[in-house]
């Protein structure tokens, strides 16, 4: 079987936002990624996560099931970041 590395439906349907911790994955282009939400965001279904010593572990496959409770941390930032996110396209636009 063969695995595709790069998935355009998966970077089409990525909100693009993604938090802004740095847990370093390499992906199967071979470009380092600072997590995998940012490397899942530009396609990249296969990605391994990195540590000091090098890979640790296989990981990437499309988007993550987070439990429920974390929604009430993440979606105001969510929201604060996606409208920085929109005035910075708009002022790049002009």
């Amino acid at each position: 079987m063969i695995k595709i590395c790069y998935d355009a439906a998966l970077e089409k349907g990525h909100s693009g936002v993604c938090p802004m911790n740095y847990d370093p994955v390499r992906g199967c282009d071979g470009k380092t990624y600072s997590n995998g939400c940012v490397a899942e965001s530009k396609g990249i279904r296969i990605y391994e996560k990195l540590n000091a010593s090098g890979i640790t572990q296989r990981a990437g496959g499309g988007p993550k099931r987070f439990p429920i409770g974390i929604l009430f941390l993440v979606v105001p930032v969510i929201l604060v970041v996606g409208g920085l996110v929109a005035m910075e396209m708009e002022a790049r636009a002009k």
